[in-house]
């Protein structure tokens, strides 16, 4: 799916996406959410960092809500 929308905005061209709220390509992935996952519920998955010890930034959990 990420390969065939890069393919996708970089058909319409990028510079014509960059900056810009609504896109051919947004306008497709809004109109597939309506029409075929509005039964769904959101999910909203948010990655949680930290930096340890070495001062790395290293994973340190995630939130999930429903």
């Amino acid at each position: 799916m990420i390969c065939a929308s890069h393919m996708a905005a970089a058909c319409y061209g990028i510079e014509d996406n960059l900056g810009s709220l609504v896109t051919p390509l947004r306008h497709c992935f809004n109109k597939a959410e309506s029409e075929y996952l509005s039964h769904l519920p959101d999910a909203y998955i948010q990655v949680v960092m930290k930096y340890n010890e070495q001062d790395e930034l290293v994973h340190s959990g995630f939130s999930l809500r429903l």
